[in-house]
């Protein structure tokens, strides 16, 4: 009896350690099973971000690109736009594949964005063939272009409403594939707003020259930096403290400081070689405006001087809620040299300067050869497409990135609201380059 109790027993601890494994195993197999879940959930979710985020640049540049259409005559430009155009439009129907979106307005935006490719990609073999874009195309590019807009203002409005954690995943219904709650902003319809773009200004990233040519070879010790920091700021603060902080190497090794003035501390760079301030970093004050724009143009370049930069002039000025920003160009005998930026920021409430950048003036500024133009500025009006109107005209030198430097003049014109800057080789008649303003809640913007 006492035999057979223990073999039951035995039988027990066996079936209990069997159980136990099997348990185990299926344990293992579960979290197994649950870690792969959580992983082809996490890398669905990645490609619907990704997805989501490539459409909608997708659509914001063919809106841009359209835009720019009816501004060019220039056959290579042309090319680029409309094949630019045409390879948007098919990605963005390849990236709205990837999104789970009712297919009752995928199959719209399928139609609209196809009719929009389809009408691009026939223009884009007549301007291969040399051959013009007539009035009537460019009166049904406007129209395109009004249909671009609007698919640009949803699908972006839509955007700014999502939460930064927003998981488009969480929104599908498995059961029902079209009863989702995820939209994408897919709709079309007539919107007067534009959504927020980059701003920085133009050519403001005009940083040529692989070598630093504006600082001259002089190297200075951080008490001359120091002394000379001091005598600069004092020209335009009252300065009651200033620390020095190390030194940072980098393109232009600079020596950094922190320096208080009344109401405000600034953290400030100077450079090593040549001793020119680079930056000026602070913050404005949220009160009472009372600094114009027109003061704001004349503060600028009055404080550039204050730290030994002269002949600049305000080429470009935008506005946030509390500060002005001004961009300053090196300008000799009535020539803007856009290469030689410094861009200032100015506090709207009490008209000081709280920011100041002359990274690209200390890269580029050398003397140079002054060039003259081989056509005339109504010459250059000419070369501007008819479909925009020209206000202003203006000899400039542009960056580019193949030979430096060009000489061009800069027509500033409109089309319906929107302003174009338009630049014209001065030598050659050519078009060379062309920027869309862009206007937003948050100042103008340049494309």
């Amino acid at each position: 009896m006492e035999q057979n109790s223990k073999g039951w027993i035995a039988a027990v601890v066996a079936l209990s350690v069997g159980l136990g494994s099997i348990c185990i195993a299926l344990s293992i197999v579960l979290i197994g099973f649950i870690t792969k879940s959580n992983l082809y959930g996490t890398q669905l979710e990645n490609m619907y971000q990704r997805s989501f985020y490539e459409l909608t640049q997708n659509v914001n540049d063919m809106e841009l690109d359209i835009s720019k259409l009816v501004a060019t005559t220039t056959k290579s430009a042309q090319q680029t736009l409309l094949a630019n155009t045409y390879n948007d439009c098919v990605k963005a129907t390849n990236n709205l594949a990837n999104l789970p979106i009712k297919s009752e307005q995928v199959s719209s935006f399928y139609y609209t964005v196809n009719r929009i490719g389809g009408y691009i990609y026939s223009l884009l073999q007549s301007v291969n063939q040399d051959q013009d874009i007539s009035e009537e195309q460019y009166t049904k590019l406007e129209e395109i272009h009004g249909v671009a807009l609007s698919l640009m203002w949803d699908i972006n409005s839509y955007a700014s409403t999502l939460d930064i954690d927003y998981e488009i995943i969480n929104s599908i219904d498995w059961n029902n594939p079209d009863n989702n709650d995820f939209t994408g902003g897919i709709t079309v319809g007539d919107k007067e707003d534009i959504p927020t773009l980059i701003y920085d200004g133009p050519f403001s990233d005009s940083v040529l020259n692989k070598e630093v040519q504006g600082l001259g070879s002089d190297e200075y010790t951080v008490e001359e930096a120091s002394n000379i920091l001091k005598e600069k700021l004092s020209n335009v603060y009252t300065i009651t403290n200033l620390i020095y902080q190390g030194e940072t190497n980098g393109k232009i090794v600079t020596y950094n400081y922190r320096v208080d003035i009344e109401g405000y501390s600034f953290y400030v760079q100077i450079s090593k070689i040549g001793a020119m301030i680079i930056n000026i970093s602070g913050y404005g004050k949220a009160d009472q405006k009372n600094i114009t724009e027109e003061e704001a143009k004349a503060i600028a370049p009055s404080f550039a001087s204050a730290m030994g930069i002269e002949n600049m002039q305000p080429v470009w000025v935008s506005a946030d809620e509390n500060v002005y920003y001004v961009n300053l160009a090196y300008t000799y005998q009535d020539i803007i040299y856009y290469p030689d930026l410094i861009k200032v920021k100015i506090d709207k409430n009490t008209g000081i300067v709280i920011g100041y950048e002359a990274t690209n003036y200390a890269t580029n500024h050398v003397t140079r050869v002054q060039k003259s133009p081989t056509i005339s500025s109504s010459d250059a009006e000419e070369k501007v497409s008819t479909a925009l109107t020209v206000h202003t005209i203006r000899l400039t030198v542009i960056p580019n990135e193949f030979v430096g430097e060009t000489l061009c003049y800069e027509c500033i014109a409109t089309w319906k609201d929107y302003e174009y800057y338009v630049y014209i080789n001065a030598e050659t008649g050519e078009e060379e380059n062309i920027l869309r303003v862009v206007k937003t809640s948050h100042g103008d913007l340049i494309e």
